[in-house]
């Protein structure tokens, strides 16, 4: 099974597994990016409580 995946994936590069992988990657990548920007939205004010 293992083989015969492989060589079917060199043979056909399968554009629409490959643009669900893309689509699935940006999803990841905004989440990151969503949960970065809600932690520092979150804690900025946290912190300025200390600072001031």
């Amino acid at each position: 099974m293992s083989t015969s995946s492989i060589e079917s994936s060199e043979q056909f590069p399968e554009p629409p597994r490959s643009r669900w992988q893309h689509i699935r990657e940006g999803i990841y990548a905004a989440a990151a990016i969503a949960a970065v920007v809600d932690l520092v939205a979150k804690g900025v004010p946290w912190l300025m409580q200390f600072v001031s």
